[in-house]
C-alpha cells in the first residue's frame, strides 16, 4: 500500500500552526499521512507541540493559562494554536 493511498480511520491532523506558545515562536507543520514521530533533544519543545495539540482538541472550555504559556512570557503578544483535521470542512483554532 502506498503512503498516498492511506486514508485515516479516525481524526487526523492535516496541518498545525503554533505561534508564540511557550518555547515556540512559530511552527507550521503538515504531518504526512500515517504515523509521524516528533524527535529531538531535551528541551526542544516536543512536549509543547503535544500540549498545543491537546489544547486544540480539548473539549474543556476552561483552560488554565499562565504567563509561562506565552513565548518569552510576553503576554501582550498573545499566542495562537490552529489546525485542520482530516475533513477539509472542519477547521478549529484556539487563540488567546
Amino acid at each position: 500500500m502506498a503512503d498516498a493511498a492511506i486514508t485515516p480511520s479516525g481524526p487526523a491532523i492535516r496541518s498545525l500552526r503554533i505561534e508564540y506558545f511557550r518555547g515556540i515562536e512559530r511552527l507550521e507543520w503538515k504531518p504526512a499521512a500515517g504515523l509521524n514521530l516528533i524527535v529531538g533533544s531535551g528541551d526542544s519543545c516536543k512536549s509543547t507541540v503535544l500540549e498545543a495539540i491537546s489544547l486544540l482538541f480539548s473539549p474543556a472550555p476552561n483552560v488554565g493559562i499562565t504567563e509561562f504559556d506565552y513565548f518569552n512570557r510576553a503576554t501582550a503578544n498573545g499566542f495562537l494554536i490552529g489546525g485542520r483535521r482530516w475533513r477539509p470542512d472542519l477547521s478549529i483554532g484556539f487563540q488567546k
